[in-house]
């Protein structure tokens, strides 16, 4: 009788287990559940570009496609701003009117740089903007007409991550 009642126990066992299964594979596959446990908890970075790549050249003319993400959005918090740098005249060109968006995002760059550059180092550059800063760029670019350039951040924009890229305009 002994056999009877193990088999019974297993099988309640087996049976608890499955439904605890099912149960948590319902849970987790909500979209805020796999949101919130796939994102990583701690980022190096914000903001970070995956594309393009650092060295890649671009056609100034034809310009370029940004893509990056931002490490556990919170759209109330977080502000990132894609901007163009010039070493050689050390500013700053804003590459949009507003503050990058969402988990992932992408913007169109271009034109770029100068008609004449040849194989000229620029780069990409990304700033998370505290609110001071945030506000300070918002009003930099109604001013602007959509458009803002500056040699230093201003205070609150931290750099998050920074793409050097080799821009080129044909030869006429």
């Amino acid at each position: 009788m002994t056999v009877a009642g193990e088999k019974d126990n297993k099988a309640v066992v087996a049976a608890v287990i499955a439904a605890f299964a099912a149960l948590g594979g319902a849970i987790l596959s909500q979209p805020y559940f796999q949101q919130k446990l796939i994102e990583p908890r701690f980022c190096d970075r914000k903001f970070e570009f995956r594309a393009p790549v650092t060295g890649q050249p671009i056609s100034g003319n034809t310009g370029v496609v940004v893509i990056g993400k931002t490490c556990g959005y919170d759209a109330r918090e977080d502000h990132g701003w894609l901007f163009d740098f010039d070493p050689e005249d050390g500013t700053y060109y804003s590459v949009s009117d507003r503050p990058l968006g969402g988990r992932e995002w992408a913007l169109f760059d271009g034109p770029l740089g100068d008609p004449g550059d040849n194989r000229k180092k620029y780069s990409l550059v990304v700033f998370q903007a505290d609110d001071s800063c945030n506000r300070t760029l918002l009003e930099q670019i109604a001013k602007g007409d959509g458009e803002t350039a500056f040699q230093q951040p201003p205070a609150g924009c931290t750099e998050e991550d920074r793409r050097d890229i080799i821009v080129s305009y044909p030869k006429p």
